[in-house]
């Protein structure tokens, strides 16, 4: 069970950073990375991309993502469709299966309020370092339309923080992805409406000179 959602107000920084890289060159191969030459045609595996960084980064155990789409059901507000998620201990499909469904319960709170967080995972008897679900919204020209989260261990709520902190550089790319994708695809629709013209300019002589004949 969850204790409740704890949001992160500062400003993102990467936390895992080596000690005396340069913060600008290691987001320049981020982004290199993620929005590399072909990845605009792809929006599900860009996401399982994103969140597999940002796992990287936070020294996740597991991660998923969401498509957030309205909700046919008039008491519910939207859907978190599963898009993406990431447990490398080759689990059987229904304990799969089920671990989408808590991240869904973990994931629901943030999306009603529109906000990143740290939730703390409750588990009676631990004895190691308590587990965080930490939960970034992805936007799209300012409107959530994804979410992701990562499990962590962390010693302390400040720490699961700072990797929220991480986590945000990398979901901010979700963004400019889009951006990039709808750029694309209507560059795409420029060119084939420049196509029709020339091949309509390139014909209307050929038609004139048939009438006349």
């Amino acid at each position: 069970m969850a204790s409740g959602i704890e949001v992160e107000s500062g400003g993102s920084q990467d936390q895992g950073q080596k000690q005396g890289q340069q913060p600008g060159a290691s987001k320049n191969k981020l982004i290199n990375r993620l929005l590399g030459p072909g990845s605009a045609n792809n929006p599900q595996q860009f996401v399982a991309d994103l969140i597999t960084q940002q796992a990287l980064m936070v020294a996740g155990t597991e991660a998923a993502a969401f498509w957030i789409e309205p909700s046919q059901d008039p008491e519910a507000q939207f859907n978190l469709r599963a898009v993406a998620h990431i447990r490398p201990d080759g689990s059987p499909d229904e304990v799969r299966q089920a671990a989408i469904r808590a991240f869904q319960d973990l994931v629901k709170p943030c999306v009603q309020q529109n906000r990143n967080g740290a939730i703390h995972i409750e588990s009676p008897g631990e004895v190691i370092d308590p587990q965080f679900c930490l939960v970034t919204i992805l936007r799209a020209e300012g409107n959530p339309v994804a979410a992701s989260a990562v499990i962590t261990r962390c010693r302390d709520l400040d720490l699961a923080h700072q990797r929220l902190n991480a986590m945000e550089l990398v979901a901010g790319l979700f963004e400019m992805y889009t951006a990039r994708r709808k750029l694309e695809q209507a560059q795409v629709v420029a060119a084939n409406h420049q196509h029709v013209l020339q091949y309509g300019t390139a014909v209307a002589p050929a038609r004139a000179l048939s009438r006349r004949r």
